[in-house]
């Protein structure tokens, strides 16, 4: 990964200016008045989107095209597309290929899971990503 995208990802989840979320890449909160929610990837997006000047699509829920995984063109960007923790499937709906990144290759759970299964905070999430991205 590109390290210096690597720490601003880190300094983004650390940083308090993210309220975190699930299910999707940025969705808006369920509280009145609340910024939108973000998930691990979806932080990622938005440097990407912010670096780039490309903008949130479908209700913001989608980025690039994807709701809840890193578009190619944010693998690209990031320097990720040769990690070897980089996980590429095939969509559920589309087979267009989706990305994620594998934290445990013996369990098989990615960032995705961690974010929106385990509860992992973005504290503990970029503690993982120092670690193992």
């Amino acid at each position: 990964m590109n390290p210096r995208i690597k720490q601003l990802w880190l300094d983004a989840l650390r940083s308090g200016d993210y309220a975190q979320g699930t299910g999707a890449l940025k969705a808006p909160s369920l509280i009145a008045g609340n910024a939108d929610e973000y998930c691990c990837l979806g932080v990622l997006c938005d440097l990407h989107a912010k670096e780039t000047r490309s903008e949130w699509g479908l209700g913001s829920r989608h980025y690039l095209g994807v709701c809840g995984y890193l578009p190619k063109e944010v693998v690209e960007w990031a320097e990720l597309s040769g990690h070897s923790r980089l996980r590429k499937e095939p969509g559920p709906d589309t087979g267009v290929p989706i990305y994620d990144i594998n934290i445990d290759s013996m369990s098989g759970d990615t960032l995705t899971s961690y974010n929106d299964n385990d509860g992992a905070s973005f504290t503990d999430i970029a503690a993982v990503i120092e670690e193992r991205v």
